[in-house]
């Protein structure tokens, strides 16, 4: 079973049945060091969703699109799969998508 550290979900489970809601490209856990760089941003009240909304809550763990270019949230173990809730990803967070 692999789950986020943090989360009380089995995410490859959710990995299965899920995929991006936008273009239905297959989504992989983020790894915990992005999480973190999203949640410091998000403290810092300097995280925006697509829809230019202010992310006010702490990511448990994402779901990051095969592109890298969009992460979905999960909290409290819910894929939050909508398009406009989607967080775009920068070249600094796609860097730590390969570590």
């Amino acid at each position: 079973m692999t789950a986020h550290p943090d989360a009380d979900v089995d995410l490859t489970a959710m990995l299965a049945v899920v995929a991006c809601p936008e273009d239905q490209q297959t989504l992989a856990v983020a790894p915990k060091a992005l999480i973190e760089r999203l949640n410091a941003l998000i403290g810092d009240r300097a995280l925006r969703d697509r829809s230019g909304n202010l992310v006010g809550e702490p990511l448990d763990a994402g779901l990051v699109r095969a592109d890298g270019q969009r992460l979905y949230a999960v909290r409290d173990g819910l894929a939050v799969l909508l398009i406009e809730e989607g967080i775009a990803l920068d070249d600094d967070d796609r860097a730590l998508l390969a570590g």
